[in-house]
C-alpha cells in the first residue's frame, strides 16, 4: 500500500491516528510521507535555480546523507540551500525558519527529519554565515514538554542538539534586540516564539520588515507551515535577496512532487488541518484518484457533522456543506472508506495545563461549551490503529507467497540487510530446498537483485524494500512454512562507531525473531559485536508473560555460540 499523507494543518496539530470507516473495508501501511499541500496534491513552484557553487570551501557542500530521494531522476523548481552559492553565506546574517514539533521529535536524533534540519543549521554555520533562529510552538506543546518553558531552556536544549552554542534572545525577534556582543560572536542566536507576537499570523508588514532587519538571506526548513501565510514564511522574502530552502524542506517537498507518480495500490491519502472550503478541489481530487481517505484535525469535524454526528456549532464551517456532501458522496460511490477519530485530547481552555481525554460524540455535542478543546487523537483512537496494523499487516501490500516461490512449504531463510544480495544468490544456487528473502532498505540494490533474479530464473530466491525492524514480523509471519534462519550480517553499515551499533538490531526486531523462528532455528552473524548485543537484549526481556517464550527460545542459542 502506498500511502499519501498530507499534513494541511498547522505542525502543532499532529494527529496519528486509526478512525471508525465509512464504507468499504480498511487497509493500512508501513511507510509513510507526510506532506504539505495546498489545493492540489502536486506542486509547481516556478523559480530560478541558482549553479552549484565551486568554491574553495566547496567541501561543505555534501549530498544529504538522510535523504532517500533519488535526484537523478527528479526536477525541484525552488531555489534550494543545496545548490545556494556556499561562498556567498560567509558573513551573511542567515535567518532560518524551524519547526519546533520536529526540533522535539520523541524519537530524538535517530529521527531522520530532525538530522536533516540540523544538518541545515550546520551547514550555515560552517559555512560561516551569522545563524538566526525563530520557530514558534503553542500553549499544549508547552504544557507537555518542560523544554519549552523559555526561550533559554529551548536554547540549551539546541545547544546540546548541534554542540554549539545558542544564545537566547528575548524581545521582537530581530538582530536589533541582541546585545552587541552577542552579535559580533559568532554564535548561534534563538528568539523568543513568535506566537507571542501578533504580526506572525496576521503576515504583518511591519513585523515582518523587523524579523528581516539585519538579514541577507532567509532560509525555510518548516515545510509543515509552508501553506500558512505568516510573516516568518511569507512576510520576511520580501526583505532578504536570497529566499532558499533547507534541507529538510527540499526532501519533504520531493516527496510530494512524487505523489503521483505511485502505481502501488492501495492508495491512502492522510489529510489534515482546516478550512474545507479552500481545501475541496484538493480533497475532491484525492477522493476520486486515492483507495480511502484518513481525514484528521479540524477537517474530520466537518465530515462526521456531513454524516450526521452531532458536531458543536463552533467547530462546523457552515460554508463548506456543500462541497462536504459532495466529498461523501464521491467517496460512496467510488466504495472507499473515510476515516474519523474516536476520541480526543482535549485541553481546558481554563487551564493550560488542564488535558483529559473524551469520546468524540460526548465532546463534540457538549463539551465545547464547557471549555475543552480538542488538540489531539485519544488513546483508543492509537489501540485501533494497532489492532487495525496487526490484522491487515504493516508491510505495504499482502506478499503473494505462491507466485515468489515455486514451494512454499520449503524452509525460509531470512537476511536481513541483503545489500547487493551476493550473498544469498551463492546460497540460494547451492540450497535448492530452502527459500531466500532479502530485506534491504535500499530501494536500488533491490530492484537490482529481483531483475538478476528474473534473469536467472531463480523461484527459491526474493527480496523486499523495507525497514525490517519494523516490518519482519508482519511480512515473515505471513509465510506458509517455517522460518529456518536468520542471518544478520552487518546490524549497521558502520557498525564500529560506537553510537551506530544499537541502531537496528532493537527490541522489536529480536522479539519478532524469537516468536517466529523454528525450534532449533539459527540466527547467524560474522560481526562479532552482534551476539553479545542480541544476547543483552535477550537477557532484558521480560522472563514472564508473553515474553517467556522469545526467552527461552533464543538464551540457549547464545549461550551454546
Amino acid at each position: 500500500m502506498q500511502v499519501c499523507g498530507v499534513q494541511l494543518s498547522s505542525a502543532t496539530s499532529r494527529w496519528r491516528e486509526s478512525w471508525p470507516p465509512f464504507g468499504g473495508s480498511y487497509e493500512c501501511a508501513g511507510h509513510s510521507c507526510c506532506i504539505s499541500g495546498s489545493q492540489r496534491p502536486l506542486c509547481r513552484v516556478q523559480c530560478c535555480q541558482v549553479p552549484r557553487s565551486t568554491g574553495n570551501v566547496a567541501h561543505l557542500q555534501k549530498e544529504d546523507k538522510y535523504s532517500c530521494v533519488d535526484r537523478s531522476t527528479s526536477y525541484l523548481h525552488v531555489q534550494t540551500l543545496r545548490n545556494f552559492p556556499i561562498e556567498k553565506l560567509y558573513g551573511e546574517v542567515v535567518l532560518v525558519r524551524l519547526d519546533s514539533v520536529l526540533l522535539l521529535d520523541p524519537l530524538g536524533l535517530s529521527s531522520c527529519s530532525l538530522k536533516r534540519t540540523l544538518s541545515t543549521i550546520k551547514y550555515l554555520y560552517k559555512a560561516g554565515g551569522k545563524v538566526l533562529l525563530v520557530t514558534s510552538w503553542d500553549p499544549v506543546l508547552q504544557s507537555v514538554n518542560p523544554v519549552l518553558k523559555s526561550t533559554e531552556s529551548f536554547a540549551d536544549y539546541m545547544s546540546s542538539l548541534l554542540q554549539v552554542k545558542v544564545i537566547p534572545v528575548n524581545g521582537v525577534p530581530c538582530l536589533t534586540s541582541c546585545k552587541k556582543e552577542e552579535r559580533v560572536q559568532n554564535d548561534i542566536i534563538l528568539f523568543e516564539n513568535l506566537l507571542n507576537f501578533r504580526g506572525e499570523n496576521a503576515n504583518c508588514n511591519d513585523f515582518s520588515q523587523k524579523l528581516a532587519s539585519g538579514a541577507a538571506i532567509f532560509v525555510n526548513d518548516s515545510f509543515s507551515l509552508s501553506h500558512k501565510i505568516r510573516a516568518s514564511t511569507v512576510g520576511i522574502t520580501r526583505f532578504c535577496y536570497a529566499s532558499l530552502a533547507g534541507f529538510h524542506f527540499e526532501e519533504e517537498l520531493m516527496q510530494l512532487l512524487k505523489i503521483n507518480d505511485t502505481t502501488r495500490r492501495p492508495y491512502i491519502a492522510i489529510i489534515g488541518g482546516s478550512n474545507f472550503l479552500r481545501k475541496a478541489p484538493a480533497l475532491h481530487l484525492l477522493a476520486s484518484q486515492c483507495d480511502g481517505l484518513f481525514l484528521v484535525g479540524k477537517l474530520s469535524f466537518q465530515i462526521m457533522n456531513g454524516l450526521g454526528i452531532p458536531v458543536s456549532s463552533c467547530l462546523i464551517e457552515k460554508n463548506a456543506t456543500k462541497e462536504v456532501l459532495q466529498l461523501i458522496e464521491i467517496a460512496h460511490n467510488r466504495n472507499i472508506p473515510i476515516y474519523y477519530p474516536t476520541d480526543l485530547w482535549c485541553l481546558n481552555s481554563n487551564n493550560n495545563e488542564q488535558l483529559e481525554i473524551f469520546d468524540s460524540a460526548e465532546l463534540l455535542s457538549g463539551l465545547i461549551s464547557l471549555g475543552w478543546t480538542p488538540v489531539d487523537i485519544g488513546p483508543s483512537t492509537l489501540e485501533r490503529i494497532s489492532s487495525l496494523l496487526s490484522s491487515y499487516k504493516s508491510y505495504p501490500y499482502q506478499i503473494p507467497w505462491d507466485d515468489v516461490f515455486s514451494d512454499t512449504t520449503q524452509p525460509l531463510f531470512v537476511d536481513i540487510g541483503s545489500g547487493n544480495g551476493l550473498f544469498l544468490f551463492q546460497m540460494a544456487r547451492n540450497w535448492e530446498g530452502l527459500n531466500f528473502l532479502g530485506l534491504e532498505m535500499n530501494e536500488k540494490l533491490v530492484v537490482r537483485c529481483l531483475q538478476d533474479v528474473a534473469s536467472a530464473g531463480k523461484r527459491n530466491l526474493y527480496f523486499l524494500s523495507t525497514n525490517a525492524t519494523s516490518t519482519f514480523r508482519s511480512i515473515v509471519s505471513s509465510y506458509p512454512g517455517q522460518l529456518t534462519l536468520v542471518s544478520i550480517q552487518c546490524p549497521n553499515p558502520d557498525f564500529n562507531k560506537e553510537q551506530n551499533r544499537w541502531r537496528m538490531v532493537r527490541r522489536m526486531l529480536v522479539e519478532a525473531v524469537a516468536d517466529l523462528l523454528q525450534v532449533n532455528g539459527k540466527v547467524y552473524s560474522v560481526v562479532p559485536i552482534f551476539p553479545f548485543q542480541m544476547l543483552n537484549m535477550v537477557m532484558c526481556l521480560p522472563k514472564h508473560g508473553s515474553n517467556q517464550s522469545s526467552y527461552s527460545k533464543l538464551l540457549p542459542l547464545f549461550l551454546n555460540c
